[in-house]
C-alpha cells in the first residue's frame, strides 16, 4: 500500500470537492453576468396585460437572470466558506453557510472597499470577479494549511445536501415567479435610496451622504450594513432595479441555513419544505405588503435590511452558545451596524440567557456588552473625526437619539390615544403582523413554554421582548416587527416530534396553518407599480455628476417637491399623487421611456432657461422649469390605487412618524385625527 500524505487527508479532500463545485458553479455570474441588466431593459413588458408571464423571453428571464443570480450568491461566499471551514465552522452544512456569509460580510467587503481607494473608477465587473477569485483562492490556501495541521472532516448527510438542492429549487421558482416584481417594477423612495446608497460604495469608503446632497439622514452608523452587500450585486449586475433586490433572495437563502443551525437537529425533508413554506409567506408579505409608500411595496426594502437583520441575530446567538468570543465580536459589530434595535435585540438575548439558562453565561454576557461599548465609542469617535478628513458625517434618521425621541413616549401617546387607538391597532392586527408571516403556528409555539428546552426560552424571550417593545407603542410601522415574525420558526421545530406517526401530523398541521397564512397574507392586488417611472421618463437633468454620484446631481431633484408632492403632504394618495423626490434621479438618467415626452428640466441656474418653459422652482444652484403646465397638473391629480398589499398589513398613514416631522407635530395631527 502507498503513503497516505497530508494530501489525502479526508478535509482536504473535501476542500478539493468544494472548490471544483464552487468554481463550477460561479461560471454562469462570470459568462453571463449582463443577463440581469438585460432583463432589467425589458421593463416595457411590465405595462402589457400579463407581466408575470413573458413566454417570448423565457430563456432569458426564467433560465438565464435565475441561474446568474444563484451563481453570484455562491461567488460572494466562497471567500467566507474556506475561511469558515478553516476556523472550524464546516462540521454542520447549515453552520458552515451562516459562518460563510459571516466572514464574506466583513472580508470581501473590507477589501473592496481598499482596492477601491486605490482606483480611479468604479470597481466592477471582471475587476470585481477578478477580487472575489483571488479573495476565494487565498481563503481556500488558508483552509487547506489548516486542514493539514489537524483533522476537519464535515459531518454532512444527505439531508443537508437535500437542503441545497431544495434552496436552489426554491429560490430559482420564486425568482422566476416574481420576474416583474424583480427587474421591471418602478422604485418607491426607500427602495431607491437602497440602490444609490449601495453604489457610493463604489466611489466611496463609506455610503454616507454629504449635506450638500439634499438628503443626509440616512444612512447612519447603525443602518448602514445593508450597503456593503448590496454594492456587491451592484459591481456584478450595474445599477439597474434588479441588483438592489436580488440581495434579499441570497438572504433568504442564508436565512434558510440560519434558521437550520439555530434549530441544532436534522430537519428532513418535509420539515425543510415547511420551513421554505414559512419563508415563502414572509417574501409575499414583505414584497407586497410591507412598505411605508402608499401605492406599493419594494422588494428592496424594508425586507433586505430587515432579513439580514435576522440573519445577524442568529449568527450571534449561535455564537453566543457556543462561547465562541470571535464569532460574538463578529456578529455583535454586524447587529450594531445592521439596525438601530441592534442593540436591544442583543441586550434582550443577554438578559433572556441570565433568566432562562442554568448556568448563567456571564462571560458571554460581557463580550457582548464589551463589543456594544466598543461600537458604541468608535461610532462617536466617527461621528467627529470623518469630517475632519474631508468625508461625510452619517445621517441621523434612525439613531439612538432619534429613536428615543420618537418612539419611546409610550406613555403619553398612550394616555391621549385612549382605549379607541389602543383596541384598533394594538390588541388586534399587531398580533397578526407576527403570526401570520411565519404560518400561525410558529408563533403560537412562544406559549409552549415548559415543552421548551433552554436555547428556546431565550429565544422565546427575546422574541416577546422585541415584539412587546414596539407593540405598545402609537407610532410604529410593520417592519419592526420582522424578528418577532421569524425567530418563532426556531422554537417550533426544535419542538419537531420524533415518533414517526406524530411527526407526520405535526408536519400536516403545519403545512395547513402554512397555506391559510398564506391564503390569509395574499395582496389584493398583485399589479405591477409603474407611474414613478412614467413620471420620471417626463424629467431631463442637465446637471452634470450623476454617474460618480456628485452631491449637485442629486439636490436638484428636491425642487421636484414644487411640481409632484412630497408623499407625506395633506391629500396624499386620497386625492392626488406625491412622492419623495429622491427617486426621481434615478429615472431622470436610467430605465427611462423614451417614447414619453420631456416636461421637467433642471438646469444651472445661470443658463440660458429653456424655450417656452415656465420656472417653477430654484435654489442657490439649480433652476426647475416645467414645458406644459397641464401635464404637471394632471400628473399631481393621478388618484391611484391606495396599497395593494393585503389590508391586514396596513396601518393608517398618519400613525407613522413623517420624516423630519418634530414628534409634538405628528401628536398634533393624531389628536385632530381622532378628534382628541
Amino acid at each position: 500500500m502507498g503513503k497516505v500524505t497530508e494530501s489525502d487527508s479526508p478535509g482536504r479532500r473535501f476542500l478539493l470537492q468544494s472548490a471544483a463545485l464552487l468554481a463550477l458553479a460561479a461560471i454562469p455570474a462570470l459568462v453571463d453576468s449582463g443577463a440581469i441588466a438585460e432583463a432589467a431593459r425589458l421593463f416595457p413588458r411590465a405595462s402589457g396585460p400579463h407581466p408575470y408571464f413573458v413566454p417570448e423571453h423565457g430563456r432569458l428571464l426564467y433560465l438565464r437572470a435565475p441561474l446568474a443570480a444563484l451563481s453570484s450568491f455562491l461567488l460572494c461566499l466562497a471567500p467566507g466558506l474556506f475561511l469558515a471551514f478553516a476556523a472550524g465552522a464546516a462540521p454542520r452544512l447549515d453552520r458552515w453557510i451562516l459562518s460563510g456569509f459571516g466572514l464574506s460580510l466583513a472580508v470581501v467587503s473590507l477589501c473592496a472597499g481598499l482596492v477601491q481607494s486605490g482606483m480611479s473608477h468604479p470597481l466592477a465587473g471582471m475587476g470585481f470577479f477578478a477580487l472575489l477569485a483571488g479573495l476565494s483562492t487565498v481563503s481556500f490556501g488558508i483552509a487547506w494549511l489548516r486542514a493539514g495541521r489537524r483533522s476537519l472532516v464535515p459531518e454532512w448527510t444527505r439531508g443537508d445536501l437535500e437542503a441545497v438542492l431544495l434552496s436552489v429549487v426554491v429560490l430559482w421558482c420564486l425568482m422566476a415567479a416574481l420576474v416583474p416584481k424583480i427587474y421591471w417594477e418602478a422604485f418607491h423612495p426607500d427602495g431607491h435610496q437602497v440602490l444609490e446608497t449601495s453604489r457610493r460604495l463604489l466611489f466611496h469608503a463609506l455610503p454616507f451622504w454629504p449635506p450638500e446632497s439634499g438628503d443626509a439622514s440616512f444612512p447612519g452608523f447603525t443602518t448602514m450594513l445593508f450597503a456593503f452587500p448590496g454594492s456587491w450585486f451592484i459591481r456584478l449586475f450595474g445599477d439597474s432595479e434588479a441588483a438592489a433586490r436580488v440581495p434579499l433572495f441570497f438572504y433568504l437563502m442564508v436565512l434558510f441555513f440560519g434558521v437550520l443551525a439555530a434549530v441544532a437537529r436534522r430537519v428532513g425533508r418535509p420539515g425543510q419544505i415547511l420551513i421554505w413554506l414559512a419563508l415563502i409567506i414572509y417574501l409575499v408579505v414583505s414584497g407586497y405588503s410591507i412598505t411605508y409608500n402608499p401605492y406599493h411595496a419594494d422588494l428592496a426594502s424594508p425586507a433586505t435590511q430587515d432579513t439580514l437583520f435576522v440573519i445577524c441575530f442568529l449568527g450571534f446567538a449561535l455564537s453566543f452558545c457556543q462561547r465562541a468570543y470571535g464569532w460574538i465580536v463578529l456578529w455583535t459589530v454586524a447587529l450594531y451596524i445592521c439596525w438601530p434595535t441592534g442593540v436591544m435585540l442583543a441586550a434582550l438575548w443577554c438578559a433572556a440567557t441570565l433568566a432562562a439558562w442554568k448556568q448563567r453565561p456571564k462571560r458571554q454576557v460581557l463580550a457582548t456588552l464589551a463589543a456594544l461599548a466598543a461600537c458604541m465609542a468608535v461610532a462617536r469617535l466617527l461621528n467627529h473625526f470623518l469630517p475632519m478628513i474631508g468625508m461625510a458625517r452619517p445621517g441621523g434618521e434612525h439613531g439612538w437619539s432619534a429613536l428615543l425621541e420618537e418612539r419611546l413616549n409610550i406613555y403619553q401617546i398612550g394616555a391621549m390615544l385612549r382605549l379607541r387607538f389602543v383596541w384598533d391597532a394594538l390588541f388586534l392586527k399587531r398580533w397578526l403582523w407576527v403570526a401570520l408571516p411565519a404560518g400561525i403556528l410558529p408563533f403560537g409555539a412562544l406559549a409552549l413554554w415548559r415543552r421548551q428546552d433552554e436555547f428556546s426560552r431565550a429565544i422565546t424571550l427575546t422574541t416577546l421582548g422585541y415584539f412587546l417593545f414596539f407593540y405598545t407603542q402609537a407610532l410604529v410601522h410593520v417592519h419592526y416587527f420582522v424578528p418577532a415574525m421569524l425567530l418563532p420558526l426556531v422554537v417550533y421545530w426544535r419542538m419537531e416530534p420524533v415518533g414517526e406517526l406524530d411527526r407526520r401530523r405535526f408536519h400536516l398541521a403545519t403545512a395547513a396553518a402554512g397555506c391559510l397564512a398564506l391564503a390569509l397574507s395574499w395582496p389584493a392586488n398583485p399589479n405591477v407599480f409603474l407611474a414613478t417611472r412614467a413620471i420620471g421618463s417626463t424629467i431631463e437633468s442637465r446637471i452634470a455628476g450623476y454617474d460618480r454620484q456628485e452631491p449637485r446631481a442629486f439636490k436638484g431633484f428636491q425642487l421636484m417637491i414644487h411640481a409632484i408632492p412630497d408623499g407625506w403632504e395633506e391629500g396624499v394618495p386620497d386625492r392626488r399623487f406625491g412622492v419623495l423626490p429622491s427617486v426621481w434621479a434615478y429615472y431622470a438618467h436610467r430605465s427611462r421611456l423614451e417614447h414619453i415626452p420631456v416636461n421637467y428640466i433642471l438646469i444651472d441656474r445661470q443658463a440660458v432657461p429653456p424655450q417656452g418653459a415656465s420656472l417653477i422652482a430654484q435654489d442657490e444652484e439649480t433652476a426647475l422649469y416645467v414645458l406644459d403646465l397641464q401635464v404637471m397638473e394632471s400628473q399631481r391629480a393621478l388618484r391611484l390605487p391606495d396599497r395593494a398589499g393585503n389590508w391586514v398589513y396596513q396601518a393608517p398613514r398618519w400613525t407613522m412618524l413623517k420624516k423630519h416631522q418634530p414628534l409634538s407635530e405628528t401628536l398634533a395631527e393624531i389628536r385632530r385625527r381622532l378628534g382628541l
